[in-house]
Formats: C-alpha cells, sequence, structure tokens
C-alpha cells in the first residue's frame, strides 16, 4: 500500500484550507502522526522522494493533490531525511507557494515530529572536602543510585 492515493488525507487538507500561515499547516502536519508514520511505513525513502518531485511538477487539480507535497515534505523531515530534503531548498514551485518557505525551515530548525532522547553522562571528580560534608555528598549519591 504505498499509492499515494491510499493515505487518507482529509485532516490534512481541512488542516490546509483553514491554514492562515505556512508555520500553521506545517504543525498541523506535523500533529497528523499517524498518517506520517503510515506514508513512512508504506513507502521508502527513494519512493517518497520520487512522489514528492512527480507531485511538485503537476498543478493541483483538487485540495488533495495540493497539500500531497506539504504532507510527502513532513513525513521525509520526520525521517531526518534532511540531506533529501536538500534537493528541493531553494527552488521556488508556483502552484505551491509555501513549500520552499517550510523546506527552509525544516532544514534550519531540523523539526520532526518525533522526539529524540539523548543521555546525560557525568563523571564526578573528588574534591577536597571535611569529613562531614563528605558523607552528605556520598549518602546523596547512594540516594539518587538507588
Amino acid at each position: 500500500m504505498s499509492r499515494s492515493s491510499d493515505f487518507d488525507l482529509r485532516n490534512a487538507v481541512t488542516a490546509f484550507v483553514v491554514a492562515n500561515t505556512p508555520l500553521f499547516l506545517l504543525r498541523k502536519l506535523q500533529s497528523e502522526e499517524s498518517l506520517i508514520r503510515q506514508i513512512n511505513e508504506s513507502t521508502s525513502e527513494r519512493a517518497l522522494i520520487s512522489k514528492l518531485k512527480a507531485a511538485l511538477r503537476t498543478k493541483p487539480k483538487n485540495l488533495h493533490s495540493a497539500v500531497r507535497p506539504y504532507v510527502y515534505l513532513v513525513a521525509l523531515a520526520n525521517r531526518e531525511a534532511f540531506m533529501a530534503l536538500k534537493q528541493f531548498a531553494g527552488h521556488h514551485y508556483e502552484a505551491y507557494p509555501w513549500f520552499e518557505y517550510l523546506t527552509d525551515v525544516i532544514l534550519q530548525t531540523g523539526q520532526t515530529t518525533t522526539m529524540t532522547e539523548a543521555t546525560l553522562n557525568l563523571v564526578l571528580k573528588p574534591s577536597i572536602e571535611s569529613k562531614s560534608q563528605s558523607q552528605a555528598t556520598a549518602s546523596h549519591l547512594q540516594l539518587v543510585q538507588n
């Protein structure tokens, strides 16, 4: 199921119709996590890029075809396929006036719909302390480790 017509774009179309700014549209499309996940799970990155190029080459015939390039853009951003997105940067697409701007925003901010978990490792170096301070610090560290 990787045909673009198989994706339910109703919520994306609604967001597109009511969007008064490009960033509003971007936020709404990013919140369509199930749609973006469905696209990314059923379509390879290469196929998604091809679909995006094809969508950008044609003038939209209806609201679904008008929102489709923006949906594909968000799906690629969700994959963190920033190298792939760079090929679309700096190009103006007459039929899709917000596309260039949103591509630049995504590339500059690295904005995706996923959260990244980071691990922070701390190295504690001993310092010269009084005996009572050392015991308090050791007790605190023991509580933190438990």
